[in-house]
């Protein structure tokens, strides 16, 4: 009998423990990580404002970005579990289709806990169309603030009262500039619409605000008194316009609160033209913005700048010019050509630092533009541990837009300026110091891009498109050693394919890269001049380059050819106080025709060899960005989150974390963490399918905690494949270009014994310390091919080996 109660209690008790186990997994709760972007096509470059201006932080901050025309009407493929809200660009003339049925689309969003952002305008008030006016009050309701259709445009009587020291006094201070502006008041929240008044001047909130005195703050003198403020307890003022000294003429034009936010007209981003160009600043510090009103706390983010801990370098080369002489002083007389100069004075001398060489297709095609000298200097180069092999297209369209809809007729009246091929007489890619770009007047540039007069460099045979991918691949990849073929295909001209010439590339199975064109220096100082991490025209993504290259700083490669200098500044604006793009050195082969062009990248890679970088390939980085789009997180519980569909992206951000660290005895597949900059960057373990990260309270404010195993700090290789056996043994794989440098934090100091293994079987050892529990391991140069390391703790080498003594005895 008590044999059967036993049977009956250990199959009720499994029973219970397959509920409780399958009870946590349903309690996992995915975090959602898109934004749905709202544009209105009919009106010119909205989609380009959110793209120019909201993506960038929104990727910084972890979000993908999804847009959708509104003259389309409602989306419905919206997927809601990975949603966290909506933000919306439209001005005065956006007339929104159905408009009633928008509102009540987005209040049923915001019941659902998705959060409803304004930039701009917020299309309801268009003369055209007429919205009920009860159900737009439920949606300010639900906001906490109602944008109004009135406005004051004479803003020489108005001050600003309160402008939020955090968050709306960014890069650009309201001083003296007023633009017009809507009035925005706050009101308190409600989320049903039973205690919603369909009355627009329902009974509002009001309380006593003290006006917070900050040196920083514009609040005018007279102001330093208590005012009568509209407000909430959850919803937040960041910017109060007040005319004529009125407080019945207040407008908060900076709101965020726990259902969204809005920023006002003109009070995003402040422009004018110059006549040095266009000048634009935020006002608003996006990334607080969007952090308080989408409320995102706490939360993992893929963070494809950092690898290792350290910020991640790579470079690439497009390969026009590749048949262009050079101007170079000891080359010039030889009768070398660009790319030669490339590999003499940079690629051989640079064996420690990756790039990818991207040759164009036509360039190296005897049946068009190639010569045999051509190719045989593009062999020697891919010969190269350090060279990756790209590809840069076959013709190298300048307008990719101009080939959505291409028929050989429409390219014709533009062959004539193309090159014509002359027996085997080399051809010059930018021969005119210019080639597709010019100041041309638009008769000459018809249906082209303003700035371009051919639509492509080489038109010998009509355009095709599976020519432009698969021929280019194919022929580049019969030049190149056996172990090495084409990873990396790199935009040409606007770098603006259509999603068919994309989806070829990922049917080559090839990263890709260009385009964006980022830059952030004493000329373009904003991060507003900040491209986001691609774009993605249909079903594929466009990985956007982290910087731009050298036609952007030499007026089209016809003066101050060592312009490239001012990367550097680039580098430095995006790595403090935020990382938010990794170091990229991107030029063309025909910076090799001029001594200022080899000498800008010759100083670049002097500056980059002064920072804590891991220098990777180009083709990781695009890979990086494909993971940092594909990852999806589950909330394990408060302060674990598991990661999933990762691809080869392996670091997690946690920003405002100097008090956060990883807890390793509760987490997997972490190899290590870094504080930097208030966040914590947490490095995954690339053999890890599915890691954990577990995080606690961090004891030591000022160092990297002790962890009861082994973790990496920093290194410049990468490194996979941790085996813990602490406190035994650990063992990894490392690899990497160049010397290897890394540090790990020990869970004690003093001596440890280190054991390199190689590929060929040989072996290496030596002993090292670890001060303060800081072990730092130097490796010598490999030949970019993987290694194990093994640690072992010296006093426990001594003790097992007494023990072996004492077995003896």
């Amino acid at each position: 009998m008590d044999f059967y109660v036993q049977k009956h209690v250990t199959f009720l008790f499994l029973l219970v423990t397959l509920f409780l186990s399958a009870s946590e997994k349903t309690t996992q709760k995915q975090i959602p990580r898109t934004v749905l972007a709202l544009f209105d096509s009919a009106s010119e470059g909205q989609s380009h404002d959110i793209e120019d201006y909201l993506e960038m932080p929104l990727n910084f901050l972890g979000l993908n970005v999804k847009y959708h025309d509104i003259q389309k009407g409602i989306p419905n493929n919206v997927a809601v579990e990975d949603l966290v809200g909506i933000v919306t660009w439209f001005d005065a003339t956006t007339k929104i289709p159905e408009i009633d049925d928008y509102v009540r689309w987005v209040i049923q969003l915001i019941d659902q806990g998705k959060k409803y952002i304004i930039i701009y305008d917020t299309g309801f008030y268009n003369e055209e169309q007429y919205v009920d006016l009860n159900l737009l009050e439920q949606l300010w309701h639900r906001l906490g603030f109602r944008y109004g259709d009135q406005w004051i445009n004479q803003t020489n009587l108005t001050e600003f009262i309160y402008s939020d020291p955090f968050l709306a006094k960014f890069e650009y201070r309201l001083d003296n500039e007023k633009p017009s502006y809507p009035i925005i008041t706050q009101i308190e929240p409600k989320h049903h619409k039973s205690s919603v008044k369909s009355n627009p001047k329902s009974k509002q909130v009001k309380e006593i605000c003290e006006i917070p005195s900050h040196e920083n703050s514009h609040i005018a003198a007279a102001d330093q008194k208590k005012v009568i403020r509209t407000t909430s307890s959850k919803v937040k003022s960041h910017l109060i316009a007040r005319w004529n000294k009125s407080p019945n003429y207040d407008s908060d034009l900076v709101v965020t609160g726990p259902n969204g936010g809005c920023i006002a007209t003109n009070y995003a981003i402040f422009g004018i033209s110059t006549d040095k160009g266009y000048f634009r600043k935020w006002i608003v510090n996006p990334f607080t913005f969007f952090t308080s009103a989408l409320q995102l706390k706490n939360i993992p983010i893929p963070d494809p700048t950092t690898i290792a801990g350290n910020r991640v370098y790579y470079s690439q080369i497009d390969g026009d010019g590749w048949n262009n002489m050079t101007y170079v002083e000891g080359f010039n007389e030889a009768g070398y050509l660009c790319p030669d100069v490339i590999y003499q004075l940079i690629l051989l001398p640079n064996p420690d630092l990756p790039v990818t060489v991207g040759p164009i297709g036509a360039e190296l095609d005897l049946d068009w533009f190639g010569t045999s000298k051509g190719r045989n200097t593009a062999k020697k180069m891919f010969e190269l541990p350090n060279v990756q092999v790209g590809c840069h297209t076959f013709t190298h369209p300048f307008d990719w837009p101009f080939f959505d809809h291409y028929t050989r007729e429409k390219e014709l009246p533009y062959l004539k300026k193309m090159p014509q091929k002359h027996g085997n007489k080399p051809v010059e890619f930018y021969g005119d110091e210019s080639g597709g770009l010019s100041s041309a007047s638009a008769t000459d540039q018809n249906a082209l891009e303003e700035g371009y007069t051919i639509p492509r460099a080489y038109g010998l045979k009509p355009f095709n498109l599976d020519q432009e991918v698969f021929g280019a691949i194919a022929l580049i990849n019969s030049l190149s050693p056996p172990n090495k073929k084409v990873n990396l295909y790199q935009w040409s001209g606007n770098a603006l394919p259509n999603d068919k010439a994309i989806g070829l590339v990922y049917e080559a199975k090839v990263n890709n890269i260009n385009g964006g064109e980022s830059r952030f220096d004493n000329v373009y100082n904003s991060y507003s001049w900040l491209s986001p991490l691609g774009r993605t025209p249909g079903d594929h993504l466009q990985v956007y380059s982290s910087s731009c290259n050298e036609i952007y700083y030499t007026s089209e490669w016809n003066k101050n050819y060592y312009g490239l200098l001012c990367v550097i500044d680039t580098y430095k604006n995006t790595g403090i106080p935020i990382r938010t793009s990794p170091m990229d050195l991107y030029y063309h082969i025909f910076s090799g025709s001029r001594e200022g062009g080899i000498s800008a990248v010759q100083q670049i890679i002097n500056y980059v060899r002064t920072q804590k970088c891991i220098p990777l390939s180009a083709s990781d980085f695009s890979a990086y960005v494909m993971g940092f789009v594909s990852t999806r997180f589950d909330q394990v519980d408060a302060d674990s989150w598991q990661i999933m569909q990762r691809g080869q992206l392996q670091t997690i951000r946690f920003d405002k974390s100097s008090s956060r660290s990883v807890d390793f005895g509760k987490s997997q597949g972490v190899i290590g963490q870094k504080h930097l900059h208030g966040s914590l960057y947490v490095y995954l373990d690339e053999s890890i399918e599915s890691p954990i990260i577990t995080l606690k309270d961090n004891e030591s404010f000022f160092e990297e905690p002790a962890g009861v195993i082994p973790y990496l700090i920093e290194s410049r290789w990468r490194v996979s494949n941790m085996n813990q056996n602490w406190p035994k043994e650990m063992g990894f794989r490392t690899e990497g270009f160049g010397q290897c440098e890394m540090c790990w934090r020990m869970p004690e100091e003093g001596d440890y014994h280190i054991l390199v293994e190689r590929k060929n079987g040989e072996q290496e050892r030596f002993k090292s310390n670890a001060p303060n529990g800081r072990l730092k391991i130097t490796l010598p140069s490999s030949k970019i091919e993987p290694i194990t390391v093994k640690i072992e703790q010296f006093s426990h080498l001594t003790s097992e080996s007494s023990e072996k003594q004492q077995r003896k005895k």
